[in-house]
């Protein structure tokens, strides 16, 4: 009797997300997951929605990195070409990070393939985020409601952990 086994040699595909490729920490740590990812495991996609900076760019070891400028200098004005982009490629993994993004990609969770799975980086404290945010009450009515659709929450420390979850009132798994 013979038995086939399903192909697990494929690689998962991840969208690494950023709105600009300004000098951040953020961006910092993007290229550098983009370029320690193991690749043999994983296809890479760094998506950017304007490239301001090439300096940044050529950061990227583009060997085995799929880079995609949307060319788009507000993120809202690039949403469905991302949109278009996750339907299409259909990642297993879409990595955000910067507060106004990750609030888009919350929001529009319900267009991602089923099998997509979000993970939100968080790379400051809300509370300090959300009082020097245009439409604060807007960004927080979203976070509220949209927030609990990612699938995973990425915090740089324990306190900004504790903010985030006394701020939201959204109950987290460690």
């Amino acid at each position: 009797m013979y038995t086939t086994h399903k192909n697990n040699n494929k690689k998962k595909k991840i969208f690494l997300v950023l709105p600009n490729l300004t000098v951040g920490g953020a961006e910092r740590v993007y290229i550098n997951l983009a370029n320690k990812i193991n690749k043999k495991k994983f296809e890479i996609f760094f998506i950017v929605f304007f490239v301001n900076a090439n300096f940044l760019k050529k950061q990227i070891k583009t060997n085995n990195i799929k880079f995609i400028n949307l060319n788009k200098k507000r993120i809202i004005f690039g949403i469905w070409k991302i949109l278009n982009l996750i339907k299409k490629n259909k990642p297993d993994i879409v990595m955000s990070t910067i507060i106004h993004l990750n609030c888009l990609f919350c929001f529009f969770k319900f267009f991602f393939p089923k099998k997509t799975k979000l993970i939100i980086r968080n790379s400051n404290l809300y509370s300090e985020a959300i009082k020097v945010t245009k439409n604060s009450f807007l960004i927080s009515l979203i976070f509220k409601l949209f927030y609990k659709k990612a699938d995973h929450f990425i915090f740089i420390s324990k306190g900004q952990f504790k903010d985030f979850s006394n701020h939201f009132k959204i109950s987290l798994k460690n």
